[in-house]
């Protein structure tokens, strides 16, 4: 038998992961616990109990703790905090802040999961994440969510596996049940852009956008388009784009090509050219954006 060293680096994190939803047990108002009741959905194993984690916390956090873990990875459920539109739990938000404060206690750094999967039956009545205004309602909860990561946390996952959401949303769209043989299904148009992470990074991270639906490449005056300095501004921010969004965007909003043609031309795959489009748009939406608030802009806009 061959033995090799295998030296991880500075600051690893040594821990354990788990979504609220497959271990709290009676998470009643989430969208799964529907599904799981649905005779229709054909789920042979539905949460009921779980493993009771919602009152057997502290015994979870004590075992990683005597396994020699250094860190715990754990969601809060959105059904929970917020039951129905609008009514947030303080009950609940303090529950999950004793929970941070527990695994810190035992020498556990928490790292917070805010949605795994699940979402309340009232937001998936909605449209879940293709309805109108869906970020700006997952917004609404994360903000009530503050005091339970605001002091003690410092990493902080916003959304988990968003592409799967997408892909579980195809297949749903489509009326098929589980995977196909190799490899996974194209996720759902109109839901891959709304949990693109990108729309939930601070103002000046690597891709900014604030956006509840796709942006379009540009919306400003058309009097502006002929302005040369616009003109300039734009041929910039598309020239600092990453060389393959740089090459789709170019593809699809200069030269005028469809989606398919782009796909073709470069041999990837549709939700490939989704993102990179989308990511592209985005940057040269926000220049055209910052100039507008200029000096610059304002003289232009007058």
């Amino acid at each position: 038998m061959t033995h090799t060293s295998l030296r991880f680096p500075d600051g690893f994190l040594w821990g354990a992961s788990t979504a609220a939803h497959q271990i709290e047990g009676n998470n009643v108002n989430s969208d799964w616990w529907r599904k799981e009741h649905d005779p229709a959905a054909g789920i042979g194993e539905p949460s009921l109990d779980a493993c009771d984690s919602y009152h057997r916390w502290e015994q979870d956090m004590d075992l990683l703790a005597q396994l020699g873990f250094t860190d715990y990875r754990f969601s809060v459920e959105w059904a929970r905090i917020e039951p129905a539109p609008g009514a947030f739990s303080r009950a609940e938000i303090a529950h999950y802040r004793r929970m941070v404060e527990g695994a810190l206690a035992r020498g556990l750094r928490p790292m917070v999961t805010l949605h795994h999967f699940t979402v309340p039956q009232w937001f998936e009545d909605l449209g879940g994440w293709t309805a109108d205004g869906a970020v700006e309602l997952f917004t609404r909860y994360v903000e009530q969510c503050a005091p339970i990561i605001a002091d003690g946390v410092r990493h902080v996952c916003t959304i988990n596996e968003p592409n799967m959401i997408a892909v579980m949303a195809g297949l749903a769209r489509r009326g098929e049940q589980g995977f196909p043989p190799a490899g996974l299904p194209f996720p759902d148009e109109e839901t891959t852009p709304t949990v693109d992470p990108a729309r939930f990074r601070p103002p000046g991270d690597e891709w900014p956008g604030h956006w509840a639906t796709p942006p379009r490449p540009w919306d400003i005056p058309e009097s502006a388009l002929l302005s040369h300095e616009v003109r300039l501004r734009l041929r910039a921010a598309l020239d600092a784009l990453p060389p393959r969004q740089r090459i789709v965007v170019h593809l699809r909003d200069v030269q005028g090509l469809d989606a398919d043609e782009v796909c073709s031309l470069l041999g990837i795959e549709p939700g490939n050219q989704r993102v990179l489009l989308h990511r592209g748009r985005a940057k040269l939406r926000q220049a055209l954006e910052d100039y507008f608030t200029s000096d610059h802009g304002d003289e232009e806009r007058a």
